[in-house]
């Protein structure tokens, strides 16, 4: 597989350069210890070897200058084998010169020996004798350099001790730079690690508010790479109004030094809006100088869902309670009226124009009595009678009668469970539930369309939602290819009298009626929608437990 582009430029070469010139460091630190340890005996050896044959050669120059005086002095007569000739030479010598002087004629003769036979190595210097004009022999000067070998020998142990030391200068600090490193590498990779899975969006900015670096959460969701993010400002990468709002906090974080935090509605790519929570706050060095900022984005579009949701709840809750109690009243001053309206009619028989007027006030009744019973049920408190309902073939049962009730233009199909569903439920108040949404569903769609209604199993765990207990659910749901709603729409659909339509062409009651029933039942209904994309209705209702038996409610 290949490796994503963002994580590339994502990876620091921080630490791949600072380790890569720790080597060449090292590598350096040992290249000048062997040079010391190896060039500095080598030089004093050349140099005292030098100056040993120079010493050499000037005693050899001082002797052959003294032989050449006798023998010019001497004249014809002089010879080698003259003992003054030997003394000459013992006087010139050293006291402490432990080598020997070789005076040799020039054409054969026996040879002068002065000292001993120094040990080997040995250092040879010859000159010749000239006497006047005419070299007459040869002075060869020989000594040991043993003493020589010995100060060598003696400067190696030097070097190799200041090349011991140059090293350790270098290495140790070197080391310790090292684990330095060490751990600066560990906790940035700490840091990458945490980076590349919090939820949030991270970033790092110079002062004047600009991306160095940003992890991988916020390249997502800016659909970008990190080198098409670096250097730029907040106005180049969010809306105006929202970059505003950052440069201010940016400006708040370097006045005060101190974290700032606002809660921001940020574009996407894609158009919409996106709850975020920001946090922008100052980076300072060990020595608490401001280097730059930081910033992470929580999306907190979950949570405002939720708390929607939540407050959506909370407000249907209180609307049902006032009109549970305003419904049990009415429908009492209701049968007050239809049982005197019944008297009445007894009392005016034979006269058609009262009996008709009696008439017609009954039927206003019955029909503010039919409008207390869906109150009724959107408060909760309607009479349930829940029996255990195979979901499978009740929904092929009702997807049947609701195709020959919404007539032409309209094609409706079925979507049963993969696998056994069966719910405890008022059959009765599902099935009105179900009518209830198929005819909105039609409503919404005037130049005809398609409605499917599935079926599915569902386990909620302890925080999938807040107003169900976790367990196991069967949602039954309704989708249509209607005109969808708005979202202000979207959030009052479920509120009793609440509707969009004309004055007289509906009560505002149906949906309200399918929310209170799912919630008497132990369930709930949600609704999704969006202008041109259809809505769908979900009602989940409890799983019948195996063996459950029927109860009622």
């Amino acid at each position: 597989m290949a490796a994503n582009p963002r994580d590339r430029a994502n990876t620091s070469p921080w630490s791949s350069d600072v380790f890569r010139q720790n080597r060449v460091v090292h590598r350096a630190a040992v290249i000048v210890a062997v040079a010391i340890a190896l060039a500095g005996p080598a030089i004093f050896a050349t140099v005292g070897y030098v100056d040993a044959l120079n010493l050499r050669r000037f005693q050899a120059d001082i002797t052959a200058g003294q032989v050449a005086r006798y023998a010019y002095i001497q004249g014809p007569t002089w010879g080698f084998s003259d003992n003054r000739v030997a003394e000459l030479v013992r006087q010139t010598a050293p006291i402490d010169d432990a080598g020997r002087r070789i005076i040799a004629p020039f054409q054969g003769g026996t040879p002068i020996v002065v000292g001993d036979e120094p040990s080997a190595p040995v250092a040879r210097v010859s000159v010749p004798i000239v006497a006047g004009a005419e070299r007459v022999g040869t002075v060869t000067v020989e000594a040991s350099l043993r003493p020589l070998l010995f100060e060598v020998a003696l400067a190696v142990a030097v070097a190799l001790i200041l090349a011991i030391a140059a090293y350790a200068c270098v290495r140790f600090p070197l080391a310790r730079l090292r684990r330095v490193f060490e751990g600066f590498r560990e906790s940035e990779a700490r840091f990458r690690s945490l980076a590349a899975v919090a939820p949030m969006a991270i970033s790092i900015l110079d002062l004047h508010g600009r991306v160095q670096w940003a992890n991988n959460e916020m390249l997502r969701r800016l659909d970008v790479s990190l080198d098409g993010l670096k250097g730029k400002s907040p106005h180049d990468i969010y809306a105006k109004e929202i970059a505003d709002d950052i440069v201010r906090l940016d400006g708040l974080v370097l006045a005060r030094r101190e974290p700032q935090i606002a809660e921001l509605d940020v574009g996407t790519p894609d158009g919409d809006a996106r709850p975020e929570i920001h946090v922008r706050f100052p980076i300072e060095d060990e020595g608490g100088n401001l280097i730059g900022l930081g910033s992470t984005a929580l999306d907190i579009s979950a949570r405002r869902t939720a708390e929607d949701r939540l407050r959506q709840a909370l407000r249907l809750q209180a609307v049902g309670r006032l009109s549970g109690g305003v419904s049990h009243d009415f429908n009492n001053l209701l049968q007050a009226i239809e049982t005197n309206l019944a008297l009445a009619k007894l009392a005016v028989q034979g006269n058609a124009h009262a009996t008709g007027l009696i008439d017609a006030a009954l039927q206003a009744g019955r029909r503010g009595a039919d409008l207390t019973m869906k109150l009724l049920a959107f408060s909760r408190q309607q009479t349930l009678r829940p029996r255990r309902l195979d979901i499978n073939a009740w929904l092929r049962e009702e997807t049947a009668l609701l195709a020959r009730t919404l007539g032409g233009g309209i094609a409706i199909r079925a979507e049963p469970c993969a696998g056994a569903a069966e719910v405890l439920v008022d059959e009765g108040s599902l099935a009105n539930a179900l009518l209830n949404l198929a005819h909105n569903a039609r409503e919404a769609m005037p130049a005809g369309g398609a409605i499917a209604v599935s079926a599915q199993r569902r386990r909620l765990l302890p925080d999938d939602d807040d107003t169900l207990p976790a367990g196991d659910y069967v949602e039954i749901a309704m989708a249509d290819t209607g005109i969808g709603m708005a979202r202000e729409v979207l959030s009052r659909a479920f509120e009793p009298f609440f509707t969009t339509k004309e004055v007289g062409q509906g009560s505002g009651l149906g949906l309200s009626m399918v929310y209170g029933f799912a919630r008497q039942s132990g369930g709930t209904a949600t609704l999704e929608s969006a202008p041109g994309k259809g809505t769908t209705v979900r009602i989940l209702l409890p799983a019948a437990p195996p063996g459950a038996a029927p109860s009622t409610g």
